[in-house]
C-alpha cells in the first residue's frame, strides 16, 4: 500500500513544481514586457543625443560642457541661473531650470551655452527638446534658439510656451543664417530684452537631441 501513496505524493510535487517554474516564466515575461514599454518610450535609435541632463552634471552626451551665461554678470537687473530638478519631462530623472531676467535700463541678454565638440550633424533633420514654463505664471512668449558653426550663427523663435511639458521639433533649414551642419560648436538658448515678454520668469528644458 505504500508503494501507491509514494507514487501520488511524487505525482503532487513533480506538479507543484511545474506549476512554480510556470509562475516564474510567466513573472519574467512580465518583466520583459514592462522593460519592452519602458524602452519603446526612449529616444529613436538613430537620434543624436546632447543632453537628458539626468546625472546632475555640467557635461552634455557629446562630451561638452554647458550652463547659463549673461551679457554682462555686472548689471545686477539682468542675470540668468542653472538648476537641476526633478522630475523630468516623463515623471523621473532631472531635468534643468533657467531662471532669467532681461528687465534691465542697459541692453540685456542671457540664457544656456552648450558646447557641440565640432559635431557634424548633417545627416540629422531636425532638433528635438522638451520645454515648459511655470504653471503659476505667465511664460515667456518667446526665446531664441541658435545652432553656431566655426563661421555660422542660425538662429530661430520657438513660441507656443505653456505651463506643460512641450515636445519642440525645429527643422534645422529653418535656422536662418545657417548654411553648414559640418563642425558644429555651440547651441544655444538666448532671452533678448528686445522680444522676450515678460522680461522675467523661469523655463525647464529635458532631453535635447537631433532626429532624423
Amino acid at each position: 500500500m505504500r508503494r501507491p501513496v509514494l507514487a501520488v505524493m511524487c505525482a503532487v510535487c513533480f506538479l507543484f513544481v511545474a506549476v512554480m517554474c510556470q509562475a516564474r516564466k510567466h513573472a519574467s515575461d512580465s518583466d520583459d514586457t514592462t522593460t519592452a514599454t519602458v524602452s519603446s518610450k526612449a529616444l529613436p535609435s538613430d537620434a543624436l543625443l546632447l543632453a537628458n541632463f539626468d546625472s546632475g552634471e555640467k557635461i552634455n552626451a557629446l562630451t561638452g560642457p554647458f550652463g547659463a551665461w549673461e551679457k554682462d554678470p555686472n548689471d545686477a537687473s539682468q542675470k540668468c541661473t542653472m538648476s537641476f530638478v526633478k522630475p523630468g519631462y516623463d515623471g523621473k530623472g532631472s531635468a534643468i531650470k533657467l531662471v532669467f531676467s532681461v528687465d534691465s535700463p542697459n541692453p540685456a541678454y542671457n540664457g544656456l551655452w552648450m558646447k557641440l565638440q565640432d559635431k557634424d550633424i548633417s545627416a540629422y533633420k531636425k532638433l528635438v527638446f522638451w520645454v515648459k514654463g511655470e504653471p503659476s505664471d505667465t511664460p515667456p512668449n518667446n526665446f531664441k534658439m541658435e545652432l553656431k558653426n566655426a563661421k555660422e550663427v542660425g538662429h530661430f523663435y520657438v513660441t507656443g510656451i505653456t505651463g506643460e511639458w512641450t515636445k519642440i521639433e525645429i527643422p534645422l533649414d529653418k535656422f536662418d543664417g545657417l548654411t553648414s551642419l559640418q563642425k558644429m560648436t555651440e547651441l544655444t538658448v538666448v532671452f533678448e530684452d528686445s522680444n522676450t515678454v515678460p522680461k522675467k520668469g523661469s523655463l525647464y528644458f529635458d532631453e535635447i537631441y537631433f532626429a532624423k
